[in-house]
């Protein structure tokens, strides 16, 4: 220690910086854990034991990846994706897992079931979007549906039912 600062040395450095390395990519893509890592979204996912979590869009990459984390970190998941043949979200993402989560197949933008699920909420990740750029030059307004709406009648749904839960919002480049 020399002027209030530790000194380390480079094996020692390097011997953190690995078990980092290990932490983060156990489970969450490395890229989108950096993302996360420096954001308010990180202190969520280091205090959710024993917290209800809904995730939006779980079948999905960004959000089965959630879903592994979220359960490591202790939290109560409940998964909710529409299975949307377009979406390319499927229930092989979560195989590994299916028997520690609760699965709702469902979309939302459905009122019914955003009045379900929102109460029961502390957190509540919105992964569920329409990610590719040539279908939404195809269809523009299905796209707009299901990422602008859905976002919309989530927000309302909080509004209305669960004002104090938590909303986070992960998103890649493609949304």
């Amino acid at each position: 220690r020399q002027n209030g600062i530790h000194k380390r040395s480079g094996q020692e450095n390097r011997g953190r910086i690995a078990q980092n390395r290990r932490r983060i990519k156990s489970g969450l893509t490395f890229v989108f854990w950096a993302h996360l890592w420096y954001s308010r979204e990180y202190h969520f996912l280091v205090l959710m034991a024993k917290k209800k979590v809904i995730i939006f869009g779980a079948a999905g990459f960004v959000g089965a990846n959630l879903v592994r984390r979220c359960l490591q970190e202790g939290a109560e998941v409940v998964a909710v994706d529409s299975l949307h043949p377009l979406l390319k979200s499927t229930k092989e993402n979560l195989q590994a897992v299916m028997d520690k989560i609760t699965f709702i197949e469902g979309d939302i933008r459905d009122k019914k079931l955003l009045q379900k699920v929102v109460p029961e909420a502390e957190i509540i990740f919105n992964c569920a979007a329409q990610t590719s750029h040539p279908l939404s030059v195809q269809d523009p307004v299905f796209d707009t549906e299901m990422t602008c709406v859905g976002q919309l009648r989530l927000l309302e749904a909080m509004r209305d039912f669960k004002s104090k839960a938590v909303l986070i919002y992960p998103s890649s480049t493609t949304v």
